[in-house]
């Protein structure tokens, strides 16, 4: 969805596959930050 210009759409996705990455975890790891980063930046 942000390649499209929606880079807003995207963040219920980005929510998602954070809670996925995080199985659990209380600390982020480097790829959530990565996907933090990215979602962010609408990459």
């Amino acid at each position: 969805a942000n390649l499209l210009g929606l880079g807003n759409a995207a963040t219920p996705l980005g929510i998602q596959a954070a809670r996925q990455l995080a199985g659990g975890q209380t600390a982020a790891n480097d790829e959530l930050c990565r996907l933090v980063v990215l979602n962010t930046a609408s990459i």
